[in-house]
């Protein structure tokens, strides 16, 4: 019988393979997740050669280094030295391994908001998806995963995919900004009177929040009711200057009253 004939696989899908022991699958999802991370991190090297920074490198390895020995000795305390199933399936949890991958899709968020001409919008949202999911899939209670996932899914204007892990988010901790982006999906998926209940407990909280203010007298536009989309575009021009298109807006919203 060869070796591998002991470890017995008990499903497999896609290029992710299911074992029946708990033990050998944290294994294997450790060594998953370690190739992966190295993949990413030469994945930005080529990317980034003209702007590769030695200091900044050497430092980067040296944490993963650090993270790595530290992985090791709590997976070798946790895992391997225990004969505790449960222990065994809230290893990953224990390691905060979904704070990498979450800690990971922040770093390619980051570059959409770098405004880089040479960034693959498409690609870095795709794998933003991916690393909330191992996140989600490690520990379903990470709040930050889902409202990443829900801002990837809002630039691939599948709104109402991401307002239903925003709504996640916020059941986990309830967070302004999270609300915030909650209301803005609603408003640009149709769902305007959604969009004003989000808005408005924003408010409650804030009432001088711009990005509510603003967000609320677009909403109220959409809905043809031109004297309350004034009276908060003039609270949202008080609390900050408008952009271009929300003043676009607001002078259409003038011509109407």
């Amino acid at each position: 019988m060869k070796d591998d004939e002991d470890i017995k696989v008990n499903r497999k899908s896609g290029e992710k393979v299911y074992f029946e022991s708990p033990i050998i699958q944290s294994i294997y999802d450790t060594i998953d997740y370690l190739r992966d991370e190295t993949t990413d991190i030469l994945n930005d090297l080529d990317a980034n050669v003209d702007d590769l920074h030695l200091e900044e490198l050497g430092e980067t390895a040296v944490d993963h280094l650090s993270d790595f020995i530290d992985d090791l000795s709590q997976f070798k305390d946790e895992v391997l030295c225990t004969d505790d199933i449960e222990a065994v399936k809230e290893m990953k949890v224990a390691l905060r391994r979904d704070a990498d991958y979450v800690r990971r899709a922040k770093r390619k968020m980051g570059k959409l908001e770098d405004d880089d001409e040479l960034v693959d919008s498409y690609k870095v949202n795709i794998r933003v998806i991916e690393l909330c999911n191992k996140a989600i899939d490690v520990n379903p209670k990470n709040y930050e995963a889902y409202r990443l996932k829900g801002i990837a899914l809002v630039n691939f204007n599948q709104y109402d995919e991401a307002i239903n892990q925003f709504i996640k988010s916020l059941a986990l901790n309830d967070d302004a900004d999270v609300r915030l982006e909650t209301a803005d999906a609603y408003r640009l998926n149709g769902q305007f009177v959604d969009a004003i209940a989000q808005y408005e407990i924003v408010l409650e909280d804030d009432e001088s929040s711009y990005n509510a203010l603003k967000g609320a007298a677009i909403a109220y536009f959409n809905l043809e009711e031109y004297e309350k989309s004034n009276e908060l575009f003039e609270k949202a021009e008080h609390a900050d200057s408008l952009d271009d298109e929300s003043q676009k807006i607001w002078d259409e919203c003038k011509k109407n009253i």
